[in-house]
Parts: C-alpha cells; sequence; structure tokens
C-alpha cells in the first residue's frame, strides 16, 4: 500500500490452514498480506498469539506510514455473536468453542477488535469491490477447509434472528450422508470442501486404488494437501479427477436449493479450492443447469471471485471502515 495520509483498517482472516492479514483503505487498497499457518491441534492460545503478531506487524506499518488504524475487523469461520465478541464454534478450527475473541485479543493488541464471520466479510467484499457491484441480491460461497457462506438480499448483509445466518456449508445434500466437522451428516461442507476432497483422496490411498498420489504418499498420507489432488487430476490421474467430480456434483446441488431458496443476481465462489478452476466450475453448472428451475437459474450469474484468497481481509475490514463512517456501502 502506498503512503496516503488516510485511514485503515486491519483486516484478517482466520481459516482452518492459513490466518491472513493485511491493511486495507477505504478505497479497498490492500497492502502486501501476511500469511501465517494456522496453529494445529486446537491450541487456542497459539491461535490468538498468531493473530496478534500480525496485527502488532500491520500495527507498526501503519505508524511508520502515517496512516490511521480505526480497527481491526477478524474474520472467522464458525458460528459466532459479532456483538458479544464470542465465538460459539469454529468447527474447522478446534479449541474456538464459547470462546470471547474479541475480549481475548483485545487484550494482546491495542486496536478494537470486531468479529465478523469470514464468509459474510467475503459477500460484503464482492458487494463492495468485487463482481457484486451493481448488483443487489448475492451469495458468497468460500471453498476451503470448510465451506462458509454470506447472503446479500436487497442491498442488506443478512444475519437473521440469531446474527450468524446464511450456513450454506451446512445444507444438507445427502441425508443420512458423510459426517461433517460440525457433527451432522450429509451437510455440503462433508462432500465439496478440501477436507473431503482430503478424506476421499487418503481413503483411496488406503483401498490401493491405482494413483498418481500413491507413491508420494502412501507412507505418509497426512502429508496429502488438496493442491496435490488438484494437481493430480490436472494431469490426468483418473482417482483425482473422480475425487473432484464428486466435489463439484455435490456443490452443483448445494448451487441449486441456493437459487431456488434465494434466487440472487449473482453466486460467487472464493476461497483456496476455487484454484481447480475448471475442475470444479464447470461439472458444478452442469449438475446446477440439471437441477434449478430455468426461469430462475436466467436471473443468476455463478462465477469465481475475482477477488479470490484476498476477499475475506477485504471485506472485515470494509466492515469496520463503514462502521467507522469513512466507506459508505449499502449492504450493511
Amino acid at each position: 500500500m502506498r503512503e496516503t495520509g488516510k485511514v485503515a483498517a486491519i483486516g484478517a482472516d482466520l481459516g482452518g490452514t492459513n490466518i491472513r492479514l493485511a491493511l486495507v483503505d477505504s478505497e479497498g487498497r490492500l497492502s502486501e498480506p501476511y500469511r501465517y499457518p494456522t496453529p494445529p491441534r486446537g491450541e487456542a492460545a497459539a491461535i490468538l498469539e498468531t493473530l496478534a503478531q500480525g496485527i502488532r506487524v500491520l500495527q507498526h506499518q501503519a505508524r511508520a506510514h502515517g496512516i490511521r488504524l480505526v480497527g481491526c475487523g477478524l474474520g472467522v469461520a464458525g458460528l459466532l455473536d459479532g456483538r458479544a465478541g464470542l465465538v460459539y464454534t469454529a468447527p474447522n478450527v478446534p479449541g474456538f468453542q464459547n470462546l470471547s475473541l474479541k475480549k481475548l485479543l483485545e487484550e494482546k493488541v491495542e486496536v478494537t477488535v470486531t468479529l465478523e464471520n469470514d464468509a459474510n466479510a467475503a459477500a460484503f467484499a464482492e458487494y463492495w469491490l468485487g463482481a457484486g457491484r451493481g448488483v443487489s441480491s448475492l451469495v458468497c460461497l468460500t471453498l476451503g477447509t470448510g465451506i462458509g457462506s454470506g447472503i446479500i438480499l436487497e442491498g442488506k448483509l443478512l444475519r437473521g434472528a440469531s446474527g450468524a445466518a446464511g450456513e450454506a456449508g451446512h445444507m444438507v445434500v445427502e441425508a443420512d450422508g458423510e459426517r461433517c466437522g460440525c457433527g451432522a451428516r450429509g451437510c455440503l461442507e462433508a462432500y465439496s470442501s478440501a477436507t473431503a476432497i482430503l478424506r476421499d483422496a487418503r481413503a483411496a490411498l488406503a483401498r490401493g486404488e491405482v494413483t498418481s498420489l500413491r507413491e508420494p504418499f502412501r507412507a505418509r498420507p497426512e502429508a496429502l494437501t488438496a493442491k496435490d489432488v488438484t494437481d493430480a487430476a490436472r494431469a490426468g490421474d483418473p482417482v483425482a479427477r473422480g475425487i473432484l467430480g464428486r466435489a463439484a456434483r455435490y456443490l452443483g446441488v448445494g448451487l441449486a436449493s441456493l437459487v431456488h431458496l434465494l434466487s440472487p443476481d449473482l453466486i460467487t465462489l472464493a476461497g483456496g479450492l476455487t484454484a481447480a478452476g475448471d475442475l470444479l466450475l464447470p461439472p458444478a453448472l452442469a449438475e446446477l443447469t440439471g437441477r434449478a428451475f430455468p426461469v430462475l437459474l436466467r436471473r443468476t450469474r455463478v462465477e469465481l471471485s475475482a477477488l479470490a484468497e484476498t476477499a475475506g481481509m477485504l471485506g472485515a475490514a470494509g466492515l469496520v471502515l463503514a462502521d467507522a463512517g469513512h466507506l459508505w456501502v449499502h449492504a450493511r
């Protein structure tokens, strides 16, 4: 970010795999993001310290450039109450159960922290800066370790009575299906997330299926990543292509439900798993086309987010800037 002398907010995105942070100004310009691996094994204290470390780095950067910070927006993949600063549960960040995250983090840093669901933040970013500019209704699905969603209807961010509405990743797409990280069965997240893809790939290795993934990961299947599966699929590996095809099919089932229920102008797909691109979107769209009412589908575009992995950071910071009166976007 070039020196502007303007205000900015820190945008932070806490996922099950990575923590990303950047400075964001009111025009949507962001500094070079910092990325840290999310500490494993449900160590809440270690995650808090990693977040605090990243925030301190950006506070120093802001001071060095004469930028006034108005707060830090933190997107979290889970159910939370932003007003109370409480995370009820974050299925893909073990250890974050009924955690007063805002209070604990503010004890470590000299900046006000605002919590937001990560997919709500991504949806706001799409509406503000991305493909959603000029539309009145959109859904943003974040495809990563889990699946989150943020929904904007007629210019307003949908929060619901609980403040935690919009959990499309936990729509049931297969009754009595695979077990999800939330504890239920058959959720979209249990089929179309990076976690689901890894589960299926490791199961294929355990069954001894013939795949290019076998030799590199036979001894250490825990080292396998979703990118490894995507790379193998792109190289023509039939097992990997079958795994991604299954994930794409169930994604299409979920998309059809969203179209039928909400009839949005736009559905965007964000998050790390969108790197699969052509391996994921065309088969998902084919499934969607075969299931959705044509009269509804004609009014809904589905596309990959142009903001990619920056959406969560941009949206979390943008909501803080809007609340501080430095940004006006209709979706509040």
